[in-house]
Formats: structure tokens, C-alpha cells, sequence
């Protein structure tokens, strides 16, 4: 299923759309998932957005680029070769003919998002938890044993192992004494270990969901560019063909004023050629100046398609079409 967006001359382009935040959340509530299994999930699927619209965009920017290339070359010929002609053969018959001058300068490049974007991974922060659990287990084994030796005078040494009397202490006997001190330090290591491991699918969670956000905002972001992009490959596919439509033209109007100069010579008085050899002096310059105009405008202004372009199109293509309409009377 793709968007349709309509461009500004009511026409729809069509952008596949992406699984965005709304269908993931949906599949994941639709699971019992551990914090954890929900963080990850939620990095894995903000790795798939990202890769996706990296490859679309991609894929997009290669086709522009090359209907880029393709206009590049239509209006290298036309410049360097037909006009180049026309402006000569005008310059014989002394039919003045000036360029406007005070255009922004050309422009035309593809529009992207330029932002730095990374999904890290996330770990549990097991092997912390067992650290800390059983250092956790250690003093508190430490602590018994230095409590009991203070309350009943015995002597307890860390590179001898404990008396009986230690650990009679605090349970009647030796073995209830142990299964204390054993007992509590495994409480206090879980308790470590769950504590630790818990803050850090805490905060993995809200890691991932920042990350997912941020993503998501991503692929918006690049999903506009992509819009812009194929406005500038629509508007550069319009304007290619009636480049070389009137490369042909031009071409004709050459071959006229060849003509021209020579049966009527290269006058000095441009007044004095006949009227038709005129008229196609005036249509020449009409042409060249409309077709000039349109491959001399910035193309893309902000990274989108220029207004001033999209409105030059217009007004050559009328140019165009009502020199046809002579031809054909």
C-alpha cells in the first residue's frame, strides 16, 4: 500500500509506505515480552526502519541522478552546439540578440537528509549483576563473621578458616550457623543481582524507546526528501524532451538563416532583408530566448523544485506549442 500525495499541479505521486511506530507497537503488545525482549525487539525494528529508508532513498537518488545526467547532456548539446550556431548566423544578419543576464545562479541538486543516526545495542547487564552479587555475598559473609567474633571474643582471621564457636553463635550450633550465613549472602546476591539487572532493562527501555522515537522521525524526515526527489525527477522529465524538441526547432531556424544569408547576403542594415527572412529572425530569437531562459533558472531552490523553474516550463512549453500551431496552419 502506498501514500499519494498530491504535488502542486494536482497530480499524485506515490511513496511506499514504511511500517512506522504504530504497526510495531501493535505486534508488541500483542506479546508477553520480558523489558528486556521488548527493548531489543524495539532496537531491532529501529535497525530495519533505518536500512530500509537508507536503501529506498538510495535507490531513488540513483534514478534521479541519472535523468540528471540525461538533461546534462540535452542541454550541453543544445547550448554548446545549436544556439551557439544561432547566436552566430543572427550575428551575420545583424539581427540583435542579447541573453538576460541577472538570473540567481543555476543550481540543481538532489536534497537528502543530512543526519547522523545510530542504533547501539543493548545488553542485560548480567555479567555486572553476577559481579556485584557476589562481592555483594562476600562481605556479607565478612560481616557475620566480624560481628560474631566481636560479640563473643573469638579471634577471626581471613587466611584461617572460622572457628566452630563463630558460627555457633549464630545458630546454636555450627551447621544452623552456616546455613545462616549461607542463606542470607545468597538473599543478598540475588537481591543484588535482581536489583542490577532490573535498573538496566529499565533503562534499556527507555534507550530503545528514545531510539525508536528518533527513528521514526528519521524516516519522516527522509520520506519528505524522497518526495522532493521525485518532484525534481517529474519536473526534470518534462523538461528534457522539450529541450530537445527545441534543439530540432532551432535546428530548422539554423537552416532557415543559412538560407537566408546565402541568397540575401549578410547585410549590414538588418532592415532591409524581406519580411519573411525577418519574421524568422524574430522567431529564432523568440525561441532561443524562451528555451535559454528555461535551462538557465536554478532548477531546485532549498533543496526543492524552484517555483521560478516549474513557471519557466510553463511558458516555454506555450512558446513551443504556438510556434507548432503556426507550422501547421
Amino acid at each position: 500500500m502506498g501514500t499519494k500525495i498530491e504535488d502542486n499541479n494536482n497530480e499524485e505521486i506515490i511513496i511506499e509506505d514504511i511500517d512506522l511506530k504504530d504497526n510495531i507497537v501493535e505486534e508488541v503488545t500483542t506479546k508477553t515480552l520480558s523489558k528486556n525482549a521488548h527493548a531489543k525487539k524495539l532496537i531491532d525494528d529501529s535497525k530495519e526502519l533505518i536500512s530500509n529508508i537508507d536503501r529506498d532513498i538510495s535507490e531513488t537518488k540513483n534514478v534521479v541522478a541519472q535523468n540528471i545526467d540525461t538533461l546534462k547532456k540535452a542541454k550541453s548539446i543544445l547550448t554548446n552546439s545549436t544556439i551557439a550556431h544561432s547566436r552566430d548566423l543572427l550575428k551575420k544578419v545583424n539581427h540583435p540578440y542579447t541573453q538576460e543576464d541577472d538570473l540567481e545562479p543555476f543550481e540543481l541538486q538532489i536534497g537528502t537528509v543530512q543526519e547522523d543516526i545510530s542504533v547501539k545495542n543493548i545488553g542485560s547487564g548480567w555479567f555486572l549483576g553476577l559481579f556485584l552479587s557476589i562481592l555483594g555475598m562476600i562481605v556479607t559473609s565478612l560481616v557475620w563473621l566480624f560481628v560474631s567474633a566481636k560479640i563473643t571474643g573469638e579471634v577471626f582471621m581471613l587466611d584461617k578458616m572460622p572457628t566452630d564457636a563463630l558460627f555457633s553463635w549464630m545458630g546454636g550450633n555450627p551447621q544452623v550457623g552456616m546455613a545462616v550465613i549461607g542463606i542470607s549472602t545468597l538473599l543478598v546476591g540475588y537481591l543484588i543481582y535482581k536489583l542490577r539487572t532490573s535498573m538496566k532493562e529499565n533503562k534499556n527501555l527507555k534507550t530503545a524507546n528514545k531510539t525508536f522515537e528518533q527513528s521514526n522521525s528519521y524516516v519522516s524526515k527522509q520520506q519528505e526528501s524522497k518526495f522532493e526527489m521525485l518532484n525534481l525527477d517529474k519536473h526534470i522529465k518534462e523538461v528534457t524532451p522539450l529541450i530537445e524538441n527545441y534543439k530540432v526547432l532551432l535546428d530548422e531556424q539554423n537552416a532557415k538563416l543559412a538560407r537566408i544569408i546565402h541568397i540575401e547576403g549578410e547585410l549590414e542594415n538588418n532592415a532591409e532583408y524581406q519580411r519573411t527572412s525577418k519574421e524568422i529572425m524574430a522567431d529564432t530569437e523568440k525561441l532561443m530566448e524562451s528555451v535559454e531562459h528555461l535551462i538557465s533558472i536554478s532548477m531546485t531552490k532549498d533543496g526543492k523544485v524552484n517555483e521560478l523553474s516549474k513557471n519557466a516550463l510553463i511558458d516555454t512549453r506555450v512558446i513551443y506549442e504556438s510556434y507548432l500551431s503556426k507550422l501547421y496552419v
